[in-house]
């Protein structure tokens, strides 16, 4: 595009369809920032703009870096509202809890963000070790139940990856390594 003489700004919608032209969408950007700035007015008008650099394959990498994290959370609600079920607890009732740890673990990300960048894990919220211990339980618990336990298995065989890697003493953030790797 550049050797042609023009300019590419590319767009991930980060938003339901039914939020696009609100400003409850986010729209992240990526591209060169003055042709960002030259049409913000314009796009502002499919929700809140967000630019994150020059290079114009960011905004795709953080799309996709956002689905997983989308995906996770929504994939832990829906396991633990089915865990729940079995003793005969709605969802709607498992919500405010939910909500309330969700609450809780975003608060982390900070921290987790700082010690995936350095490449340092604290423990600060628990050992690798000790959320193998509660891992397995999960693990045990759902079978017992009869609820598919296909995504605690997944989660405890991440962090048994971590700690033979060395970090079982050390934070969760450390997981960030075994997502690192092919």
């Amino acid at each position: 595009m550049a050797r042609r003489g023009g300019d590419y700004l590319d767009g991930g919608i980060m938003a339901v369809p039914e939020a696009v032209g609100t400003t409850d969408a986010v729209l992240a950007y990526s591209g060169p920032r003055p042709l960002y700035d030259a049409h913000e007015s314009t796009l502002a008008s499919l929700g809140t703009g967000l630019h994150l650099g020059d290079d114009p394959g960011l905004s795709a990498t953080h799309e996709m870096a956002t689905l997983v994290l989308m995906w996770g959370m929504l994939d832990g609600f829906l396991n633990g509202a089915a865990i729940l079920g079995t003793a005969g607890v709605s969802a709607t009732a498992y919500l405010p809890l939910a909500q309330t740890a969700i609450d809780t673990v975003a608060g982390w990300l900070p921290g987790y963000a700082r010690q995936a960048d350095h490449g340092t894990y604290p423990a600060d919220d628990g050992t690798i070790d000790t959320h193998l211990a509660a891992m397995a339980h999960v693990v045990e618990e759902s079978e017992s139940l009869g609820v598919n336990a296909e995504l605690p298995k997944l989660v405890k065989a991440l962090a048994e990856r971590a700690a033979a890697a060395g970090h079982g003493a050390g934070g969760y953030a450390a997981l960030v390594e075994q997502f690192r790797k092919p």
